[in-house]
């Protein structure tokens, strides 16, 4: 009964009010004040406090989960945005990271997808190391991000790193490596049909698989 009380108080005197979804949302003076009061350890502690809480309650990014990604995501881009005040990151956040990536890239919103996805790669390199098979699955939401925008040449080759580190780690007939495979052929096909092979490097894969799918379309 406590608690129902101290937030009726506070929103007779407009510190906080409530939002739709029944969430209620600080007075941007007082969220000012409480920072200020706040020195370095502490700052970094609550950020760390709203990472981990964040990242307990963000969906997958799917479909069936949009609108309550549509409410969070605000706070995980805001968070983002302080990133760099944390030494080290906790591998949670690689995860909420990519997860709101994918929903924002899902909708379309692709300029605000990027930041996030690319922080994410960055905390999961930092944080499990670069040949980690998480990091092969940031590789490949990033690479699916710059293939919705034509932007080929970046996509190939973090095609490339994310489908040499799964067949070192997880081998050619797991389903994570069977997955980015068929989303590399997919790729290739989509730039022989736009004409833009010649975004491409000489990569043997590359080069291979676009003889293979040439090929076959001409039987």
């Amino acid at each position: 009964m406590v608690l129902p009380r101290l937030l009726k108080a506070l929103t007779r005197y407009s510190l906080i009010r409530i939002e739709l979804e029944k969430c209620y949302s600080i007075h941007r003076m007082v969220q000012e004040v409480l920072r200020d009061g706040m020195d370095d350890t502490m700052r970094q502690q609550w950020l760390e406090r709203a990472v981990e809480a964040l990242n307990q309650v963000f969906p997958s990014g799917d479909f069936e989960t949009w609108q309550h990604c549509k409410r969070l995501v605000t706070h995980v881009q805001t968070i983002e945005c302080h990133f760099t005040q944390l030494t080290h990151p906790a591998v949670s956040s690689g995860r909420l990271l990519n997860a709101a990536g994918y929903y924002l890239h899902d909708q379309g919103r692709y300029s605000e997808a990027e930041p996030l996805y690319l922080r994410s790669l960055s905390i999961r390199e930092q944080q499990l190391g670069e040949q980690h098979p998480d990091v092969a699955s940031s590789l490949n939401n990033l690479v699916g991000l710059y293939q919705s925008q034509g932007r080929y040449a970046e996509a190939e080759p973090l095609y490339l790193r994310a489908l040499a580190i799964l067949f070192d780690r997880l081998g050619k007939t797991h389903p994570n490596t069977q997955t980015v495979w068929r989303n590399f052929l997919y790729f290739l096909q989509q730039v022989i049909q736009a004409g833009q092979t010649t975004q491409l490097s000489d990569h043997p894969w590359t080069q291979a698989l676009l003889r293979q799918i040439e090929e076959q379309s001409g039987e």
